[in-house]
């Protein structure tokens, strides 16, 4: 179906940036989810894409927030509560042409350079939609692999603590009670 431009993707356009960007990734690079296509401010830079291949509707892709980037908590609440749930992306055409679709034209994208994927409000194919956002934690990965080491040596902490206060127990109880003392009066137990 044509987009808001008249545009159709044909089946197979992403192959071969999607392969580019899979060898990319060996080096650590992903393709960047923004919020409406905002390049120039990196607060919009909300995530990235970490799985990205075409299915029978196109361009399927899956995404993580950036857990460190407030704009982008912001968009994970927005998308979750439907308030934000279209995606669009930004490309050049390296093969295209005319074709007729149900006796209109159309401009076929044959093949694309895909550089980013945005979240929108108004996307130029409204089928281009958010299908699922897990509910997701806040802390980035380095951020809880260090509350867990945190949370460890807190027990371990916790651990010799009580060790310590144990010792000092044992060391306040008396093995008999007190020795009585010989100059103490006799207590009155007359009323």
């Amino acid at each position: 179906e044509p987009d808001s431009y008249g545009d159709v993707i044909a089946k197979g356009a992403f192959a071969r940036t999607l392969d580019e960007w899979r060898a990319k990734a060996e080096s650590g690079l992903s393709i960047p989810l923004l919020y409406g296509h905002n390049t120039d401010d990196p607060h919009h830079n909300i995530g990235k894409v970490t799985e990205a291949r075409e299915d029978e509707k196109g361009l399927f892709i899956r995404a993580e927030f950036d857990a460190d980037n407030d704009l982008a908590q912001y968009a994970r609440k927005l998308a979750a509560e439907g308030r934000l749930y279209q995606f669009s992306f930004a490309y050049s055409v390296r093969d295209a042409g005319e074709v007729e679709i149900g006796g209109y034209p159309a401009y076929e994208l044959r093949d694309l350079d895909l550089y980013e994927v945005s979240l929108v409000q108004i996307p130029a194919n409204q089928h281009a939609v958010v299908t699922g956002i897990k509910s997701g934690r806040r802390n980035s990965k380095a951020d809880a692999d260090e509350l867990r080491q945190i949370r460890a040596l807190a027990a371990q902490i916790t651990q010799a603590i009580n060790g310590l206060l144990a010792d000092e127990d044992e060391q306040d109880e008396p093995d008999g009670g007190p020795e009585p003392d010989a100059n103490a009066e006799e207590p009155d137990m007359a009323n």
